[in-house]
């Protein structure tokens, strides 16, 4: 059953949905104010996530390597991704029925969205794509996946999606919330219940490097949970059969190098893997290259 689930993501899946800053914390160490004040999941806490895609090439299995090629900068960012069982299109939303789109949920997977960030950011200064800053081959580590079944779907909804009577557009500040919200928005209930009852909500992602913990978060501080990400997603891409959606990364994102050994997980699931980096050997086509034309050169010699 496990290598059948394994081939779904590998070998039928099409594509990875990305979703970026959807963390308050990770928002505000990125320098985007605009999301830095929507701490907790209040199922969709505006503004629309941010959206890329990554090439289901960019997999790698543990042990690895993620290997860096020349010129690039990584970075870690762990991420809870949701495995699509079934193809989820514009009309599968009811806003009567939030949850209900999770009946096309698959399973779930702990993936690392491997980052050069120095590539990144001299093309969003450029004004340019930054695809392949996010999509060389490894830069997607992933683990096996872990069916539905273990995961109960309350685990993962924002603190009103399971109200059929609030609809969409919830707000989290009303007394019958049952409180999701970490640091942002918390206006029911002193601040020690709210974090009590948010940590019986969501799971724990983690990551460490070189034994150091970077990165370690519940994901029932996104501020768009699941159902609502699938939804929103689906209202634009169609999600097929084998697609991941990778939800976005807490804070404490950071530098990758030669020779590191980055574990990650899922604490509540038990999923543990574990990845060398290596530097990645020259292709032809780099060595025969002149050096302007390599990834990164841009980002040190700027023509601006």
């Amino acid at each position: 059953a496990g290598e059948l689930r394994s081939l779904l993501v590998r070998k039928v899946g099409r594509k990875v949905v990305a979703v970026g800053r959807n963390y308050a914390e990770h928002a505000a160490e990125m320098g985007d104010a605009l999301r830095a004040g929507r701490a907790g999941a209040s199922g969709c806490a505006g503004p629309p996530p941010l959206l890329f895609l990554k090439p289901t090439t960019s997999y790698v299995s543990p042990p690895g390597p993620v290997l860096v090629p020349r010129g690039m900068e990584l970075a870690h960012e762990v991420e809870l991704g949701v495995v699509l069982g079934r193809t989820v299109g514009a009309d599968s939303f009811d806003p009567q029925r939030p949850r209900a789109i999770m009946d096309a949920v698959a399973g779930y997977v702990c993936a690392i969205d491997i980052t050069a960030r120095n590539i990144q950011t001299d093309a969003k200064k450029r004004g340019q794509p930054w695809t392949l800053s996010k999509g060389c081959d490894t830069f997607t580590p992933i683990s096996h996946i872990v069916p539905r079944q273990k995961l109960p779907d309350e685990r993962l909804l924002g603190r009103h999606a399971d109200g059929a009577e609030r609809g969409m557009h919830a707000k989290s500040g009303s007394p019958s919330s049952d409180s999701h919200g970490g640091d942002g928005g918390s206006k029911s209930g002193g601040g020690g219940e709210s974090s009590e009852r948010s940590l019986s909500h969501g799971v724990t992602l983690f990551l460490e490097v070189n034994g150091e913990l970077r990165q370690e978060a519940s994901t029932s501080a996104m501020s768009w949970d699941v159902p609502h990400l699938l939804a929103y997603i689906a209202s634009y891409i169609t999600l097929e059969e084998g697609d991941v959606v990778l939800t976005g990364t807490p804070a404490g994102v950071g530098p990758l190098l030669p020779g590191d050994v980055v574990r990650a997980g899922i604490r509540e699931l038990d999923v543990d893997m574990r990845f060398d980096v290596a530097a990645r050997p020259l292709s032809p086509w780099e060595r025969a290259a002149p050096h302007e034309a390599l990834p990164g050169f841009s980002s040190t010699a700027r023509d601006d």
